[in-house]
């Protein structure tokens, strides 16, 4: 899988993410060459960070699918699915990234606290920069754990575990859309296992003994949310009541902590054989056109070369993306660009 880029958004309306595929016809190998600003192994927009024992609560045993919400959220290809146990920090934390979801439940417990204890400076200076992100974990332990940002984890208490979760505030985005319904009532065998202890903390949503299951604060320029959610169980109606809501809550939490619902931006692109899928967050109400061009050898393209490959019209969703069928066997260069027609 190939990086993730952020394009530029420009004063005449574009949204540009130039890219060069290189191919070697006999090995059947395209080689991405991003060219504006980030570089082709940088990670992109959004990132889950997970642990390679497996997804928590064994998720595809009981919801079958998707029971991250990225893909809900973000579109297939859109995000990156990634492995504490193999990420690159440096490149996770990096101006690149603008929202990661780090799940921390179950099997991947102790690659998360131990992810979190090696790389607690990197983490909090990326979120003080701008960075925005979302840490949960609900796991069987017992203890407590330092999350960073002066906040911690606490399982050492029945009462800290609950069957159900609750709103403290109606009015707040996640229970509101984009998804709906919501509501502020939510019931899974646990909704939460662990309380959450932030300073300056601004609480979300509490159990039935009225301790914090989902908090958020700022920090420096940047915003974090922390969790003991048994997030992959809320997509199971087997397990989670009421239903669609407590699945749409999931999705509604990544909205909201990754900004994706208002900003017009490329998100993703990736190499799917001889295709290249490109994603992006549309603009809402607006026509929304996919361009591509050929480039020269030397890398360089002409602005007027851009033709129509992909229109969406009147745009109500969130994020949709296109597959250019044989885009990766263009030689020497493809771009690609999103413009808005009103």
């Amino acid at each position: 899988m190939f990086g993730m880029a952020i394009a530029s958004t420009f004063p005449n309306g574009f949204v540009l993410l130039s890219i060069g595929v290189c191919v070697r016809p006999s090995a059947r190998v395209a080689t991405l060459i991003l060219v504006c600003g980030i570089a082709a192994d940088g990670f992109g927009a959004v990132a889950y960070l997970r642990s390679a024992a497996g997804e928590p609560f064994e998720f595809a045993e009981h919801a079958g699918n998707d029971a991250t919400g990225m893909n809900a959220v973000f579109g297939a290809g859109g995000w990156l699915d990634l492995r504490y146990e193999t990420v690159d920090p440096a490149s996770l934390f990096s101006p690149a990234t603008t929202f990661i979801f780090m799940e921390g439940s179950d099997t991947s417990f102790g690659s998360f606290v131990g992810f979190i204890a090696t790389n607690m400076t990197a983490m909090q200076d990326w979120v003080c920069a701008g960075g925005r992100l979302f840490m949960n974990a609900a796991a069987y332990t017992g203890g407590t754990t330092n999350l960073g940002f002066g906040t911690t984890l606490l399982m050492n208490s029945p009462l800290y575990y609950g069957s159900i979760g609750y709103g403290a505030n109606s009015a707040h985005p996640i229970f509101n859309g984009p998804q709906t319904p919501v509501g502020t009532y939510f019931q899974v065998d646990y909704t939460s296992i662990g309380r959450v202890s932030a300073p300056g903390e601004s609480v979300i949503v509490y159990n039935e003994h009225f301790w914090e299951s989902l908090v958020e604060m700022d920090y420096g320029a940047g915003h974090v949310m922390f969790g003991s959610l048994t997030l992959p169980l809320f997509f199971d109606p087997d397990w989670a009541t009421p239903q669609p809501n407590s699945s749409n809550l999931v999705c509604n939490i990544l909205h909201y902590m990754s900004g994706v619902s208002s900003a017009f931006r490329i998100t993703g692109i990736h190499l799917e054989g001889d295709d290249v899928r490109v994603s992006w967050v549309l603009g809402r109400g607006r026509t929304n056109v996919l361009q591509v061009a050929a480039g020269s050898p030397g890398g360089s393209y002409s602005t007027n070369a851009f033709v129509d490959i992909f229109t969406v019209s009147n745009a109500v969703g969130t994020v949709t993306n296109y597959l250019d069928v044989g885009g990766a066997t263009s030689s020497p260069a493809r771009y690609y660009r999103v413009r808005l027609v009103p």
